[in-house]
């Protein structure tokens, strides 16, 4: 199927030349502060320039998006481009610009730290051809180097954290349906007869090893 340029439908389409890509990734890597302090936070880390193009990146975000590769192979890509997002291929415009990057975390939260607000949002990343689930917690904010506006944009990895949730849902609601069936043999003991009393006590022993 032939792509087609789209109108944006969530960020602006421009990008910056592979040159001038080049020269504002030097702006962080010549400079040992700015190169070092990435590596010691706990969690994937890239520096955008104003068209969302990655310029910086740290070695946890390369070990998520392209283990064993090199920064310089996905400077001037976008997030979801270097991290395989299945919707980032899906137009000619790339990562932030389908219909479904309205509703996406990441690009919400880079959207905003260009407007000048730090920001913390959540979103699932599916990719590859097996659409493997990418649960993350992302952090935007702005910053600003030798007068250029950059977004700085970390993400972490909460997939355990997701299936943690979902396994304490489930056990919550078994917790439920056997405390409601305790209660509904609990309330007919009362009214039984002494052949039914005993059934419902069997019920009730039941339910007990189960929880």
């Amino acid at each position: 199927m032939e792509l087609k340029p789209d109108p944006t439908r969530a960020a602006l389409v421009e990008r910056a030349a592979a040159g001038e890509v080049r020269r504002q990734s030097r702006l962080f890597s010549e400079r040992m502060l700015l190169r070092i302090l990435p590596e010691v936070v706990p969690c994937a880390l890239v520096v955008l320039n104003a068209q969302r193009q990655i310029v910086f990146a740290n070695d946890r975000f390369m070990d998520l998006a392209y283990p064993g590769k090199r920064r310089d192979q996905i400077y001037g890509l976008r997030p979801g481009e270097a991290l395989g997002c299945i919707h980032a291929s899906e137009s000619l415009d790339g990562c932030g610009t389908t219909e479904f990057c309205s509703t996406c975390g990441a690009v919400g939260a880079i959207l905003a730290s260009q407007q000048g607000q730090a920001e913390v949002r959540e979103c699932r990343i599916l990719r590859g051809e097996t659409s493997e689930a990418l649960d993350l917690r992302v952090w935007a904010s702005p910053v600003e180097v030798e007068g250029e506006s950059f977004s700085v944009f970390a993400a972490l990895d909460i997939s355990h954290e997701k299936r943690r949730q979902a396994l304490e849902r489930i056990f919550l609601h078994d917790i439920h349906n056997v405390a409601c069936g305790l209660s509904w043999c609990i309330g007919f003991l009362d009214k039984a007869g002494p052949q039914e009393r005993g059934r419902h006590l069997d019920d009730i022993r039941r339910l007990c090893r189960e929880l």
